[in-house]
């Protein structure tokens, strides 16, 4: 009995972390995309600090910086709201007992 409540343990363990594995994952691209936002804010100041002696590099490098936290920023947009708004649309009872908890 023991070695079986031990084999559920560990089970329960492994779920556990698997859980806690996805959590950080999503977590992590959205610390991503706030760092190549930061990183392409930091292009465009150095842009304005240079002026016309900007070289071109500097102006594709903060272009890709946006572009990526865009395309990072933009399905975690439609992977939030929208299953929320399918929701709500579809079973609007479901939304009210919710709102009532």
């Amino acid at each position: 009995m023991a070695g079986s409540a031990g084999g559920g343990d560990c089970v329960a363990l492994r779920d556990d972390l698997a859980r806690a594995r996805i959590a950080l994952g999503a977590s992590r691209i959205g610390y991503a995309s706030l760092i190549t936002l930061f990183r392409m804010a930091g292009g465009m100041v150095d842009l304005v600090t240079l002026g016309p002696q900007a070289p071109q590099e500097l102006v594709v490098q903060a272009v890709a910086d946006g572009t990526t936290a865009i395309l990072i920023i933009l399905p975690m947009t439609f992977g939030l709201f929208l299953p929320k708004m399918c929701i709500e649309h579809f079973y609007p009872g479901f939304a009210k007992l919710n709102r009532r908890s």
